[in-house]
């Protein structure tokens, strides 16, 4: 994981500091992965959120999860786990997601942060259906431009 997390250069600090709960935040992390995307966002079907972000962060993007520093999203208490997802897109814009929950206690996860990082500009959005359709757009072509570019 070490590996694929260096490559994502300046998001690095969101998997760093004061969020290490080993085996144990592993294992959170997996869970997260396999919740159904709708228990984020009630507009979205069954599949795994993992499988659903990977899908709407696009083909080419290099994705990583990891246990996060709670830190990063203000609307997060010093009672929960938070985690990221994070992908990097081949022309450099980074896309994620940043979730959290309480610790010990049985409550649905929520989201604290989604953003599209592009050329110094930052966008946040509430809903995975809105950010999804913000990322998706990334991939068209600028008016008069064509696909090749």
């Amino acid at each position: 994981m070490r590996r694929s997390l260096a490559a994502l250069g300046g998001v690095l600090p969101l998997f760093l500091g004061g969020c290490s709960d080993g085996a144990e935040g592993d294992a959170w992390v997996a869970q997260l992965q396999a919740l159904p995307a709708s228990e984020l966002d009630e507009g979205l079907g069954d599949e795994p959120l993992d499988a659903w972000m990977r899908v709407a962060m696009g083909p080419r993007a290099a994705v990583v999860w990891g246990p996060a520093d709670c830190a990063i999203g203000a609307a997060a208490t010093p009672e929960e786990r938070c985690a990221a997802i994070v992908g990097t897109r081949a022309d450099g814009t980074v896309v994620g997601a940043v979730i959290a929950q309480p610790r010990g206690v049985s409550s649905s996860p929520r989201l604290i942060d989604l953003y599209i990082e592009q050329d110094g500009e930052r966008s946040s959005f509430a809903t995975l259906m809105g950010w999804a359709s913000a990322v998706s757009t990334l991939d068209l072509p600028f008016p008069g431009q064509g696909r090749d570019g």
